[in-house]
């Protein structure tokens, strides 16, 4: 896993997927109990076969801006 920026990461296959077919469910902690947070594909960044960037965002104040979190969980599924 690399952290790219604030809330923004790749995450890197040991193995690589048969291809970019697959589909990633997410869940992550919040840093407080009243703050939203989401997880998402990355926008401009299509998943290939070997990793995928994902965001995660807060809700906080009302906005959705890059944030990060005590723990980010990822499932994938698909690819072959």
């Amino acid at each position: 896993v690399v952290r790219n920026a604030v809330g923004d990461y790749t995450i890197t296959f040991a193995t690589p997927m048969a291809n970019a077919n697959y589909t990633v469910s997410s869940h992550c902690t919040a840093a407080a109990s009243t703050w939203l947070y989401g997880v998402q594909t990355h926008s401009t960044v299509l998943p290939l076969v070997g990793s995928i960037r994902v965001v995660v965002t807060s809700a906080n104040a009302g906005y959705f801006s890059p944030s990060d979190t005590p723990a980010v969980n990822l499932s994938i599924f698909g690819g072959k």
